[in-house]
């Protein structure tokens, strides 16, 4: 989850061009991460006019302009999945 910009440039960084699902997604009236915590008004890479809540319920990421777009949940693209080091699988 791309909570900063540290972690944003990590993941633009070891991925190619294309759109991406980040396990963000509107939940009634704000945006919540996959673990529940809320977006609030933290950091954020919404393209201008952004969240367009009529588009969708879920933000894709962009590569090509490194931007968060609202868009349809259903919609097939790639996706990023962070996982702690304790959950990671046995080699």
């Amino acid at each position: 989850m791309p909570r900063d910009a540290g972690i944003n440039a990590f993941l633009v960084s070891l991925h190619k061009e294309g759109r991406y699902w980040f396990g963000l997604h509107r939940q009634e009236d704000k945006w919540v991460w996959m673990d529940g915590t809320a977006l609030g008004t933290g950091y954020n890479r919404w393209a201008p006019r952004e969240p367009y809540i009529l588009a969708g319920s879920c933000a894709m990421y962009e590569k090509a302009d490194d931007c968060w777009y609202a868009s349809r949940c259903g919609k097939t693209v790639h996706f990023i999945c962070q996982v702690s080091p304790s959950a990671a699988p046995d080699k």
